[in-house]
């Protein structure tokens, strides 16, 4: 995972924390994945771009922003869970 990482120029979408956060994850450290999440949260908007409600208008289309933060915000919730269960299925806290 780690041969994954971007320039730190290049990485306007937080591709590194989401790595850094899933390589906690699967190391069960919970406070490094914390500090990811908390470095993939306050990830500011590519410039030009205005987020509203959690999303960046992108061409004809609004996408979540930041990116991947609501896997990243899964694999907290279902620490020490298997890696798919927090990826693919773990409930929000609202559910």
């Amino acid at each position: 995972m780690r041969t994954t990482y971007k320039p730190k120029h290049a990485d306007v979408g937080g591709w590194n924390a989401y790595v850094d956060a899933t390589i906690a994850f699967l190391d069960d450290d919970m406070p490094a994945l914390k500090q990811a999440r908390a470095r993939l949260a306050a990830l500011p908007p590519p410039p030009g771009r205005v987020v509203r409600d959690g999303k960046v208008q992108v061409e004809a289309e609004q996408v979540p922003w930041p990116p991947r933060l609501h896997v990243v915000d899964a694999l907290v919730r279902c620490m020490y869970q298997p890696y798919a269960l927090a990826y693919e299925a773990c409930p929000a806290a609202s559910e």
